[in-house]
């Protein structure tokens, strides 16, 4: 097993999530006592010329996939390369971002490697070269330290819980061979929601619970555009449907 953490980068028309930039400054964090090295592999296509941004948050190699086939996600494709550079680098660790496609990846690649995977984690760490995650649990009601053995775990952390530090990396490019397998689900028609920021992406959320009385957030709302934020809920205020 290498000294290496493999991160699989998300980005979206050749914009990276943060939670990116967020899981490479972690891996260099984890790194930084053994001397080990901080590999991303970005996926998609025509994105050769935006995946050295990865190099400003550590990155010292950089591991480009870039296809027709991979221009939106899809689980099968993505898995298939995903899998294969795992398979040849064998990382000590893999990190992605607790997203929704981050998500549907890690379980795909945990079943199809026979890896260990931790989901929404908020913090990570190396002991005896084994990674150790820390997750909550019960609806964050209490957290668990989980120990992942075996070959290249995975690791999915949580939007927003670590900090995106800008560190130098070697940047060196390698490109990676594609072999896609057959399409089995295709992508017909993107609608996207813009003009709002997300919330997972968002440096300020403005929030509102059970005191709001209703479904009226108009209040929030403009104090979340002002701010430049987003808008978010408790659990109870999204059990009675106002958001």
């Amino acid at each position: 097993m290498s000294k290496e953490i493999l991160i699989i980068a998300e980005q979206h028309d050749g914009v990276f999530r943060k939670v990116t930039f967020e899981a490479i400054a972690e891996a260099r964090r984890l790194m930084a006592a053994d001397g080990g090295a901080v590999s991303v592999l970005v996926m998609g296509s025509g994105i050769a010329d935006t995946a050295g941004e990865t190099a400003r948050y550590g990155a010292d190699t950089i591991l480009v996939a870039d296809d027709p086939g991979l221009a939106d996600y899809n689980t099968l494709p993505y898995a298939d390369v995903a899998a294969a550079v795992i398979a040849a680098r064998k990382p000590a660790a893999v990190l992605t971002g607790a997203t929704a496609c981050g998500r549907d990846l890690a379980a795909r690649l945990a079943a199809r490697l026979d890896s260990a995977v931790a989901m929404d984690c908020i913090a990570l760490g190396m002991e005896d070269g084994a990674l150790v995650a820390t997750r909550p649990m019960y609806g964050g009601k209490a957290l668990a330290e989980v120990v992942l053995s075996g070959n290249a775990p995975i690791a999915a952390v949580r939007p927003n819980a670590m900090r995106a530090e800008a560190a130098a990396g070697a940047g060196k490019v390698e490109t990676v061979t594609v072999s896609l397998g057959p399409a089995v689900t295709t992508i017909l028609e993107k609608q996207m929601e813009t003009g709002r920021v997300e919330l997972t992406e968002a440096d300020a959320v403005v929030s509102g619970g059970r005191g709001m009385g209703g479904a009226d957030y108009s209040v929030i709302e403009a104090l979340a555009q002002a701010l430049g934020g987003a808008v978010g809920a408790s659990r109870s205020a999204v059990d009675e449907g106002w958001r």
